[in-house]
């Protein structure tokens, strides 16, 4: 198994996926827990609350740059794909 950053083992893209899917749930589980909801806005509103607090999070770990791009990219297809999942019920 390859060390990479801050103790984090990575042996292969199986486990890749799995730390980063980990990941992601773990933010998703998370969004909801921010009490920013208000009932004057559509739900369509909140999830833009929601990628826009993805989106600062990673700026603020990656700074503005290509980096960031690269991270954001996926993020978004990945929010965008799952919210109309959501609303396709």
């Amino acid at each position: 198994m390859e060390s990479r950053n801050e103790g984090i083992e990575v042996a292969s893209i199986d486990e890749a996926i799995e730390f980063l899917t980990f990941k992601i749930k773990e933010i998703d589980e998370l969004l909801p827990l921010i009490q920013i909801e208000d009932p004057r806005y559509s739900k369509k509103f909140w999830e833009e609350v929601k990628n826009a607090l993805i989106t600062i999070s990673v700026i603020k770990a990656f700074g503005i740059g290509h980096k960031a791009e690269l991270y954001l990219e996926p993020i978004k297809k990945l929010v965008t794909e799952l919210t109309i999942a959501d609303n396709n019920g």
